[in-house]
């Protein structure tokens, strides 16, 4: 007899970094995590509120908007966070606090600062990154 036994769904952080990046990535994120039955927990990190800009603070609103629309797309749990602090520690922080079992990040067209937040991220934490390199996400 086959095992019936549910498991809780897998928890994917997906930290935002604003509405062009989320336009790029949300569909390939959410196709992902329709495919492993994963819940996102969709963060963007302002380091200070009082000192951003007003437009960054509407954007990072957008950006998680806009993962919210595609996980409805999707039929997928996705809840967002709009959360304030210094970028790495902020999201070990979170990923703690939740039991985030999987950290999905792109890559910029760069990759630069996407190899310095993985590094420094993977040498903090225990929660496995994967990066979505730049242009995959067209690919599929």
């Amino acid at each position: 007899m086959a095992n019936t036994k549910e498991f809780p769904p897998l928890k994917m952080m997906v930290p935002t970094a604003g509405l062009i990046p989320a336009k790029e990535r949300a569909t390939y994120i959410l196709k992902l995590a329709k495919r492993m039955k994963a819940e996102i927990y969709a963060i963007h990190i302002i380091e200070d509120r009082h000192l951003a800009p007003p437009d960054a603070i509407e954007e990072a609103k957008a950006s998680l908007l806009l993962f919210k629309a595609e996980g409805r797309r999707w039929d997928s749990k996705v809840t967002t966070f709009l959360e304030e602090g210094k970028l790495v520690p902020t999201l070990i922080k979170f990923a703690q606090k939740h039991g985030i079992d999987l950290i999905v990040m792109g890559s910029s067209k760069d990759n630069i600062v996407a190899e310095w937040i993985v590094s420094d991220i993977k040498n903090k934490t225990d929660v496995p990154v994967v990066i979505i390199p730049y242009g995959l996400e067209n690919i599929f």
